[in-house]
């Protein structure tokens, strides 16, 4: 798997609160349609990188099983918040020899 494929899988598995799967905040359901993401790294914060995908709910319920498997396998930290109608998803995983911290 290429670092794209793993970047583009890693900005979808966080934008849709698929990190932290055992933790009690639920990820709301998204209304079906084309969504944008737009991610960006620390270590280039002037280059932004912007995926689209065609969520239903069955793309959903993939995206979240991969999540929970990644979350499980990769990630030495993950928490999952639930403010109001605000989730915030903040993990640390390990991609081969790379540490991703992400926030979203």
């Amino acid at each position: 798997m290429n670092l794209d494929r793993i970047a583009f899988l890693s900005a979808s598995t966080a934008a849709i609160g698929l990190v932290g799967a055992a933790l009690a905040a639920e990820p709301p359901v998204l209304k079906a349609g084309l969504w944008e993401v737009t991610r960006a790294s620390t270590q280039q914060p002037t280059e932004k990188h912007l995926t689209t995908m065609c969520l239903d709910d069955s793309v959903q319920a993939e995206m979240r099983e991969f999540g929970m498997g990644v979350a499980k396998e990769m990630c030495s930290q993950s928490d999952r918040r639930l403010e109001g109608n605000r989730m915030t998803i903040t993990a640390t995983c390990k991609l081969g020899p790379t540490t991703m911290k992400t926030q979203s």
